[in-house]
């Protein structure tokens, strides 16, 4: 019997659930990682696969494309998943030699019942090595591992230095990840000598002062020490800026619309524990993943409800019921996040951009209803693109529930940040919010806006 690489085997599955069935990429590795047959370097090594692939995917099935005289619509999507791998070990992974990449991608043709294909695997990443890659300008994209539409996109807003600027910060990912601690200053003491003591990296967030950033991570999320204690909660420190810019005050009544799993809610109340939060999410698996984090946390004080935003609506004002803040957190394109889940970049077109801001603009005006006659509502996304972020605001300020607002300027947020990126920040600052690129600061592409009605 051939046998195989096991971590390879992981790798090729966890492509298979991403691509093919539309699942993100950190909830299947932190699913398939758990797996006791891996070791801490295993766990890296799948790591590493896997979102090489993802980040350059354009790219590698191009060089497939070219390399096989199948096209790609006609592989076998194991087999294809198999080839990527392949190809990203000849093309990047520099301590791979090219001949182990193409002796442990036919054993995995194999091992997945694809006999046949054996010979096919073999034939097509040899001629990958035999044949160096060449891309002309007008492949640019593919160096960067962007779509021709998206990256033709990015030179449109930012200008072809900064396309290429953003596009390359994609690409930096590592096994980084951002905590708010919970526990008191003892508690974080012995929590950092613990995971320290696993070899867990523990270094200062850069830009919110309760943050911390984790790397070398042997594990995963679930089996870190604090976890089940609920010590720390995951979060990127441009989400955690949200609780920055707000200025709650106690006993506020906080709407969180479209909450999630509850982050936002939790870095304020972490500031705040007092407030009383309104939490809804109308998907039922986030849902669910938020009640399993107020469990966990311990934060009982805030009530939730599965449900969107616009069948609440109907009935708190039938209520006539209104809040201090309400915090939204629209649906978005997500290119900020795509070092972290570099796989959103893969499903997007000009065509597909043009659905959100009519979403978000909708949300806007139902939570608009919802605010009393001093308050405010938080807009966020986690995307670079302005026709989400600042032509979005400016175009809800002249709707008829716009005109009842005003944007806040919130420039003292640079006093609440760590001094380091405090001119990245300042450059982000218009009037209508705070646009963080990721490319210029080392956290999630972000954007905030802040608007108080008249």
């Amino acid at each position: 019997m051939t046998t195989f690489d096991y971590p390879r085997s992981i790798a090729t599955k966890a492509l298979s659930l991403i691509l093919d069935q539309d699942r993100f990429s950190n909830d299947v590795l932190n699913q398939l990682l758990i797996d006791p047959k891996l070791s801490n370097l295993d766990r890296k090594f799948v790591t590493a696969l896997v979102y090489g692939v993802l980040d350059y995917l354009p790219l590698i099935d191009h060089i497939i494309n070219d390399a096989s005289q199948r096209p790609l619509i006609k592989i076998d999507p194991d087999i294809l998943n198999i080839l990527r791998l392949g190809v990203w070990q000849i093309q990047f992974a520099d301590k791979i030699p090219p001949s182990s990449a193409v002796d442990e991608s036919v054993k995995l043709a194999i091992r997945f019942n694809k006999r046949s294909a054996g010979s096919f695997v073999n034939a097509v990443l040899r001629n990958v090595i035999r044949n160096p890659l060449k891309l002309n300008k007008k492949q640019e994209h593919l160096k960067y591992g962007m779509t021709s539409e998206i990256f033709g996109l990015y030179k449109k807003w930012f200008g072809e230095e900064d396309a290429r600027s953003i596009s390359n910060s994609y690409l930096s990912a590592d096994s980084q990840l951002t905590v708010l601690f919970r526990g008191s200053a003892i508690e974080k003491q012995n929590w950092i000598a613990q995971i320290t003591a696993i070899g867990i990296t523990v270094k200062p967030g850069v830009l919110v002062e309760d943050s911390l950033i984790l790397g070398d991570i042997p594990t995963g999320i679930q089996d870190l020490p604090g976890y089940h204690q609920g010590l720390f909660y995951v979060q990127d420190e441009s989400s955690m800026l949200v609780a920055k810019v707000m200025n709650v005050r106690e006993n506020q009544m906080i709407l969180d619309a479209c909450a999630g799993l509850g982050g936002k809610s939790f870095v304020l109340l972490n500031q705040n524990p007092q407030l009383k939060i309104t939490a809804i999410e109308p998907n039922k698996e986030r849902y669910q993943g938020l009640l399993e984090n107020i469990k966990r946390l311990k934060i009982y004080q805030i009530k939730n409800l599965n449900t969107d935003l616009q069948s609440y609506t109907a009935n708190v004002i039938s209520a006539k019921q209104y809040f201090d803040q309400i915090i939204l957190d629209v649906p978005c394109s997500g290119l900020g996040v795509l070092k972290n889940k570099p796989e959103i970049k893969l499903n997007l077109n000009y065509e597909k951009l043009q659905e959100f801001p009519a979403i978000q603009i909708d949300l806007l005006n139902h939570a608009a209803t919802l605010i009393n006659s001093t308050g405010y509502l938080l807009y966020s996304t986690c995307t670079i693109n302005p026709a989400e972020n600042e032509q979005l605001i400016a175009e809800f300020l002249d709707t008829k529930a716009g005109r009842h607002f005003a944007s806040v300027d919130i420039s003292y947020v640079l006093d609440k940040i760590k001094p380091q990126y405090k001119a990245e920040i300042k450059a982000g600052l218009s009037d209508c919010g705070l646009s963080i690129r990721p490319d210029k600061i080392p956290v999630d592409g972000f954007f905030i806006s802040y608007l108080k009605r008249k």
